[in-house]
């Protein structure tokens, strides 16, 4: 079944909007954007108002503190601000910023503070000058010397403080600021003699800058007058002395050559008479003759050592080096002290340690340290006593050693027994003879023989006696 519709069609219908409506609207426009600028108005007032409020009077106070700490230099000072928590950190920071300042600055000034304790306690006269001469820090020293407050010399010129001695000094400041060079030198200040007028010892430094630039000089003065005079006091003293010990050894080596000759003459008669060649002896003459030579050797003996200790004291000891054998030396002191340790029943041992064989050295000088080492080990060492000689490598040196058990030295004493004419027991009841002789001339010798000698002793323990003489060709030409 179909079912059919019909449509009518009408025309459209036209609505016309009242013109007030329109003027309604443009007026509510202009309303809303006056209140919306009214609104803008009252915000940016209130934000202006609450940025002087909180942040530009913050910012003000922060100004006003920075300046009052630049002007007063007082960094105790602490800012207080009240605020947002940036201005909190803010102030937080400053405040530590001017407590480490202020520990900075005490440092500082601790250091200037040593510095100028140290400058001023300085003897020398001390004067920082600028590029124009003029006087920029001078130490205390400039007031005694000038009876003027350090605060009254500074800003003067060079001039000025030295009046008619400046033009003495002045050309090497001036040289000193030229080429940056230190200037060190001796002068006389005085038209009198150099021993009545003032003798100064100047030192004239550059003082440059970070960059290396010349800023000044530093003046630095000491009165040297009393210390010249002093020295040609000492001066004049030891050419007195040397004379003196001069003429001492002249004399001794005199002495000791007028006496060899008679007494070698005495011992040779008295060792002829003793082997009966003209005639038979009873026992009591042969006894006197022997004593007579035993006596007349020990004291050429006593007149050899005088005579080398004259010779070393003038400068005038020979040394003639070869090489030898350190064994056959120690045999050959050996057998020469073989009476007199075997009488007092005393054990002598000697040693040679491994490398060595033969040394470069005086032969004579080094048998005669040996023999005063050894023979004074067994005149201190009692009946059945113990000593004992060995040498070793000891690096490029010989160590020579000489250890017994005798009756020791006291260590107030050790100092001693290298002296001349020195013996620790001086009593006239002594029990040791000798002369103190042996042990200076040991001393001496080994000295000159490029070694050095040292003793450790324990009184009634003993003594040991280290010589340290030189392996590296000693006197070799």
């Amino acid at each position: 079944m179909k079912v059919w519709a019909f449509v009518t069609l009408r025309a459209p219908i036209a609505v016309n909007s009242p013109r007030t409506l329109y003027a309604q609207g443009k007026h509510n426009l202009v309303f809303f954007i006056i209140i919306f600028s009214l609104a803008c108005i009252i915000v940016a007032i209130a934000t202006n108002y609450l940025l002087k409020r909180l942040i530009i009077s913050n910012l003000t106070e922060i100004e006003r503190f920075v300046t009052d700490i630049g002007e007063e230099n007082n960094l105790s000072k602490r800012l207080e601000i009240k605020g947002g928590d940036e201005f909190i950190r803010l102030s937080g920071g400053i405040n530590s910023m001017l407590q480490d300042l202020a520990l900075f600055q005490k440092e500082v000034m601790h250091r200037e503070s040593e510095k100028h304790a140290l400058l001023n306690s300085l003897r020398e006269v001390l004067i920082y000058l600028d590029t124009e001469l003029k006087i920029v820090w001078t130490n205390n020293k400039v007031s005694e010397y000038f009876g003027e407050k350090t605060e009254a010399v500074t800003g003067r010129t060079h001039h000025e403080l030295w009046g008619d001695k400046s033009p003495i000094l002045a050309p090497f400041v001036r040289k000193a600021l030229n080429n940056g060079k230190t200037q060190s030198f001796e002068i006389n200040v005085s038209d009198k003699d150099s021993w009545t007028g003032e003798t100064w010892s100047v030192t004239i430094g550059s003082v440059r800058d970070r960059d290396g630039k010349l800023i000044g000089a530093i003046e630095s003065i000491l009165d040297i007058t009393e210390v010249k005079k002093s020295e040609e006091k000492m001066l004049q003293a030891k050419i007195l002395a040397e004379n003196s010990n001069r003429s001492k050894s002249e004399f001794l080596s005199n002495m000791s050559h007028e006496l060899r000759t008679p007494l070698n003459a005495v011992i040779g008669f008295a060792d002829i008479l003793n082997e009966e060649g003209f005639g038979p002896l009873n026992k009591k003459q042969k006894r006197f003759v022997g004593n007579i030579s035993t006596s007349g050797k020990h004291l050429l003996n006593l007149i050899n050592e005088i005579l080398d200790l004259s010779k070393i004291e003038a400068g005038k000891m020979d040394f003639k080096c070869t090489e030898f054998s350190v064994k056959e030396k120690f045999d050959e002191i050996k057998d020469i002290l073989f009476p007199v340790f075997s009488k007092k029943k005393i054990r002598i041992e000697f040693e040679i340690g491994d490398g060595i064989t033969t040394i470069y050295s005086d032969e004579g000088k080094f048998v005669q340290v040996l023999y005063n080492l050894v023979s004074n080990a067994i005149k201190f060492t009692e009946e059945g006593g113990f000593v004992k000689v060995s040498a070793r490598k000891n690096g490029d040196m010989l160590q020579l050693s000489v250890k017994d058990t005798g009756i020791g030295i006291a260590e107030e004493d050790l100092m001693n027994i290298f002296h001349p004419f020195i013996q620790v027991d001086s009593s006239s009841t002594r029990k040791y003879e000798g002369t103190g002789l042996g042990l200076a001339l040991v001393d001496r010798m080994v000295k000159l023989m490029g070694g050095e000698i040292c003793v450790f002793s324990q009184p009634g323990i003993g003594s040991e006696f280290i010589c340290m003489i030189s392996l590296t060709n000693y006197g070799r030409k």
